[in-house]
């Protein structure tokens, strides 16, 4: 069916076949062809020969399905068998399209976290990775019109929790986790798409914004050993508040490493906010541990 000037859509889910697996609650997304294109010249001024040198689709998008994707990805990605982007199509003069949505497929993906945040009052968020990894040598990628395999309604949200820092509890204003992943991708014998994707460096980091001034008499400007850090995100409960600090839905981070004070912000009129910067160093088991079913302590 050709498309007409007047097709919309808008980013509904992603779903994967191995894991099985189905991200919704998006709320952007982006499609990304990566492609590097050649062009030469030689005896005048302009090129007269060009090819694609390489073509490194990829797929970012944001979700508030976090407990979902972080199950299934931890901080390591995860290889995904058929992995499904859709768009899904609007219909004119009414809401959304029943079918013809658009669907862009990947033989096989590495889908990776990148960064996490959370801030009071508002809803946190995950963004996410995708990157098309072709199984020989050909185009990954395929594109066509769909039925929407399942539902993308969000079903699950979070905002930001508690905080405590070799013991010491403090009250966040906002807090992100970056990941850290330098992801490195690998074409063979001279194709143009990637066959091989990998993370070559994780360098985590959490960046946290205290509203408790005093964190810097806890920590000092010069920061101090990371013996133990707890992170909560709370779960948001459907139709009323919050879900009970002893209900294990809530997601919990746990490291050790160095903390400290990036700076102590503030002026005459508003409250002062603390910057800490928490940087995990890997000892025994995970840099980082995830717990997506967790009371709060």
């Amino acid at each position: 069916m050709a498309a007409s000037k007047r097709d919309r859509a808008r980013l509904a889910l992603i779903q994967a076949a191995t894991p099985s697996l189905v991200i919704g609650g998006m709320t952007n997304g982006s499609v990304k062809g990566e492609v590097e294109f050649m062009s030469e010249g030689g005896d005048g001024v302009d090129p007269t020969f060009g090819a694609v040198m390489s073509a490194k689709h990829g797929f970012d998008f944001s979700t508030r399905h976090i407990a979902t994707f972080l199950a299934a990805c931890g901080i390591d990605g995860v290889e995904c068998t058929t992995l499904d982007g859709y768009f899904r199509k609007t219909k004119a003069y009414a809401a959304m399209d029943t079918s013809g949505h658009l669907k862009i497929s990947y033989a096989k993906a590495f889908l990776l976290p990148q960064t996490l945040s959370a801030n009071q009052e508002d809803n946190a968020e995950l963004s996410g990775l995708a990157k098309a990894v072709s199984v020989d040598g050909t185009d990954p990628v395929t594109i066509s019109t769909s039925a929407l395999a399942t539902s993308g309604a969000v079903s699950e949200m979070y905002t930001i929790g508690p905080c405590s820092i070799n013991g010491n509890a403090h009250d966040l204003e906002s807090g992100e986790l970056n990941f850290g992943l330098d992801i490195e991708e690998e074409t063979n014998e001279g194709g143009v798409f990637t066959t091989l994707a990998y993370i070559n460096e994780r360098k985590p980091k959490f960046t946290l914004t205290s509203r408790t001034a005093f964190s810097l008499t806890d920590l000092g400007l010069k920061g101090t050993e990371l013996t133990s850090f707890t992170w909560y995100l709370r779960k948001l409960d459907h139709l009323g508040y919050r879900v009970a600090d002893g209900t294990a839905e809530h997601i919990k981070f746990t490291c050790t490493g160095y903390v400290h004070v990036e700076d102590l912000s503030g002026d005459a009129k508003k409250k002062a906010n603390t910057k800490i910067v928490v940087t995990p160093i890997k000892a025994s088991g995970a840099i980082i541990t995830i717990d997506t079913a967790s009371a709060i302590a």
